[in-house]
């Protein structure tokens, strides 16, 4: 385990604007013990813009019902979309009945042309 208290391998690759959205990108396994992070990633996400929020999952090897936890609760404050999502999260998605509040979309500019606020 890494200081932090997180497992080695789950965290966090980047938080920034993409356009006109932000951008959270996840790596490794997720789940109770390491989930935290992106919880307070999150939150001081949405503090710092009232942009939507897309998450690259391209790099995630697991996850479990709590990170889809935190993923929804962001849903209910901010539109979310999920980029590079593989297909144990896609699965996820649709056992738990939650691909529309979290819609899985090929590439980032697909989460723009979906999210973007339109002029």
């Amino acid at each position: 385990m890494m200081a932090s208290g997180v497992p080695a391998g789950a965290g966090i690759t980047r938080s920034m604007p993409a356009g006109p959205l932000w951008l959270i990108g996840l790596r490794g396994d997720f789940d109770a013990d390491s989930v935290e992070p992106v919880r307070e990633q999150i939150a001081e996400a949405l503090a710092a813009t009232a942009r939507p929020v897309v998450f690259d999952l391209s790099r995630l090897t697991f996850c479990d019902s709590q990170l889809l936890s935190v993923l929804l609760s962001a849903a209910v404050r901010r539109p979310v979309a999920l980029i590079g999502c593989p297909p144990p999260v896609r699965r996820l998605l649709e056992i738990t009945g939650t691909g529309h509040v979290l819609p899985a979309l090929p590439a980032l500019d697909d989460a723009i042309a979906r999210l973007a606020p339109q002029s």
